[in-house]
């Protein structure tokens, strides 16, 4: 399946809808200006809805996403990737087990 195809300046047609909203502009006025039905407005912003409540700290990663131009869904698959090849990030990101004992510079061992 292909990615989003940018509209209006915005990654996605549903990234535009909704900048659109937050400007806004109505519905009817966002469907006119982007040439498209009401309903197909209506979908995406419920779809870009719905995708925000799935993602976690969505606004996060809605402001990292736009800094790349890609979608907050791109920007979290890229990290999933990066945290999954590092078993010691994904310890250190859920911060869920005892730290393990590290000697420092003295030889003495402590819980880091």
């Amino acid at each position: 399946m292909a990615g989003p195809i940018p509209c209006a300046g915005h990654p996605s047609r549903a990234a535009a809808v909704v900048a659109m909203l937050r400007q806004g502009h109505e519905l009817g006025a966002i469907a006119t200006a982007l040439g498209l039905p009401r309903t197909v407005v209506t979908a995406d912003l419920l779809n870009a809805t719905k995708a925000t409540r799935r993602i976690s700290g969505s606004a996060a990663l809605a402001e990292a996403a736009a800094a790349r131009g890609i979608s907050p869904r791109q920007i979290a698959d890229r990290l999933l990737r990066v945290l999954a090849a590092d078993p010691a990030l994904i310890d250190a990101v859920l911060d869920d087990r005892p730290a393990a004992a590290t000697p420092d510079r003295t030889g003495a061992s402590h819980a880091g």
